[in-house]
This record gives structure tokens, C-alpha cells and sequence, in this order.
């Protein structure tokens, strides 16, 4: 049987995972900046791109996260007692869409989007960086909700 404190292990596994390549990348880009290595002219940027990933970030970090949840909870909202592998496989999946967003900020560093736009994807990325980390609370707090005692090995 697998403990909370086993799934609180692998979501952050996987959390980790999708993060770290994302964070590398905004790293870099911003020491490139910060030594001038990386430079891309800023009036002939298209502004179009800026708005385009503002867009995609406030989508991955907020609204499909909800959506996703909002269907999972209509599929499993008149059962007495969730199945934990599709509770699992929810969890992972919510994760995944969640933490495409610092891909969305790592783009903005390199690309070097104006303060709005940068500000903006970085809050966005903090936000589901912070609100989406597997802590053992929230994963006791998801399993309470959703009726989940133990979860079985798959």
C-alpha cells in the first residue's frame, strides 16, 4: 500500500522533474543577459509573441488546471469512494499542465519580453510552481476530499 508519504515522494519526483530543465534555462538565459552574451533587438520583436505566451501561461497556470479538476470532480462526484489510481493519474496530470507554465517564463527570459510581459509570466510561473507543489498537507487534503484511504501499488 502506498502512504501519502509515498505519493508526497513521487509527485515531487515528477514536480522536480518538470521544473528543474525550466529553471536551467531561465538561469542561463538571465546570466547571458546579465553578461550581455545574449542580446535580441527590442523594437523589431513582434509584440504579438509577448501577448501569445502571456496568454498560453495564464492558461497553464490557472484556467486548464481548474478545468481539469472540474471534469475529474463531475466524473467522480456521485461515487462513494474515488479509485485511487484515476486520483493518481489526475494528480500527475494537473502537475503536468501546471508546470508547462516556467516554460513560459524560461521563453520570456530569452526572448527578453518588455517588464509587463516578463513581470506578468513570472507571477504566473510562481504561482503554479507555489500553488501545484506536492506538500504531504495538500496530498492528505486532496485524498480526504476525493474519499481516498490508501492507495494501492500499480
Amino acid at each position: 500500500m502506498k502512504t501519502d508519504m509515498m505519493l508526497k515522494k513521487e509527485l515531487k519526483t515528477l514536480y522536480w522533474r518538470l521544473l528543474v530543465p525550466a529553471l536551467a534555462i531561465i538561469v542561463i538565459s538571465e546570466i547571458f543577459k546579465a553578461l550581455e552574451i545574449l542580446k535580441i533587438p527590442g523594437p523589431d520583436k513582434s509584440r504579438q509573441i509577448d501577448v501569445a505566451v502571456f496568454i498560453l501561461a495564464a492558461l497553464f497556470s490557472t484556467a486548464l488546471p481548474v478545468m481539469r479538476r472540474l471534469v475529474f470532480v463531475n466524473k467522480v462526484k456521485n461515487l462513494k469512494m474515488v479509485n485511487p489510481d484515476d486520483w493518481w493519474r489526475f494528480e500527475k496530470q494537473v502537475l503536468q499542465i501546471a508546470l508547462v507554465t516556467p516554460y513560459f517564463f524560461a521563453m520570456a527570459s530569452v526572448l527578453q519580453f518588455n517588464g509587463f510581459f516578463y513581470s506578468t509570466v513570472f507571477l504566473l510561473a510562481l504561482y503554479a510552481g507555489y500553488f501545484y507543489f506536492p506538500s504531504g498537507k495538500r496530498i492528505r487534503y486532496e485524498m480526504r476530499i476525493f474519499r481516498i484511504n490508501e492507495v494501492s501499488d500499480e
